[in-house]
């Protein structure tokens, strides 16, 4: 736990912030109001009950508290970025739903996209997740 204590110290400190993780509580309720305001606009979306599922999948495991959620159309997009509204400077992670598939990408470096059987976090989109945590915050 350290490690990631000191390596998000790091990261803040670089985005010029103080790096001590007690002032950053602005940031993360920023970071989870983005994910209440998102489900809230997927409530019209065929699938919201399984979006709303796969977002607190992601919750559970906290990244409600590291990523910024916003949209685009009915894409649901996770990133690093201090505000909403992306550029080709941002890696994100993107996410599109049906009731037959979700279609989910990295977008970043390179770009990687896989159409899942159905919407769930999987293995490889918690690696996509994780890898995006670490991203310095723009």
């Amino acid at each position: 736990m350290d490690y990631v204590k000191k390596l998000h110290e790091k990261l803040h400190a670089r985005a010029g912030r103080s790096g001590k993780l007690d002032k950053l509580k602005g940031l993360e309720e920023q970071f989870v109001h983005s994910w209440n305001w998102v489900e809230d606009l997927y409530r019209s979306h065929p699938c919201y009950n399984e979006v709303v599922s796969f977002m607190n999948e992601m919750r559970t495991k906290g990244y409600h508290k590291y990523l910024r959620a916003g949209q685009s159309m009915w894409t649901l997009m996770l990133s690093r970025a201090l505000h909403h509204g992306l550029s080709k400077k941002h890696t994100y992670v993107y996410f599109c739903f049906s009731k037959d598939e979700m279609v989910a990408g990295l977008c970043g470096e390179t770009k990687k996209e896989i159409t899942f059987p159905q919407i769930k976090l999987t293995p490889e989109i918690e690696s996509w997740l994780d890898q995006l945590r670490y991203e310095m915050i723009t």
